[in-house]
């Protein structure tokens, strides 16, 4: 993948939006959770390259969490951690969309910690 995890991807003609995610590319069908004014705009010829390499869609039900201070992007039954304020900067999440939210709301399944 020739994008950094956390680039986020705006696809030129349509605006579906896209994000690097454990180096691949993964659709954003929640893009209330993400800030996408640092988005990359690309072709859509372009974006068809990178599709071949993709991650699990950031689905409509996807959700950011705090817990006991800690940050969390919930997504298709699994949690992953944000290591640090930067990891949520990185990823372009959008703070103003973090709930509040109790150990027990969460899943018990935990993907790969986000940093």
């Amino acid at each position: 993948m020739e994008y950094r995890d956390g680039t986020l991807i705006r696809e030129d003609g349509t605006g579906l939006m896209f994000v690097v995610i454990d180096g691949r590319l993964s659709m954003i069908e929640n893009s209330e959770i993400f800030d996408a004014s640092n988005a990359t705009t690309i072709d859509t010829a372009k974006l068809q390259q990178l599709r071949r390499e993709g991650g699990p869609a950031i689905s409509g039900d996807a959700y950011l969490a705090i817990v006991d201070g800690k940050g969390y992007l919930v997504n298709n039954g699994e949690k992953r951690y944000f290591t640090s304020e930067a990891a949520i900067r990185k990823y372009g999440f959008n703070r103003g969309k973090f709930q509040d939210r109790k150990a027990t709301d969460l899943p018990t399944s935990a993907g790969a910690d986000l940093g």
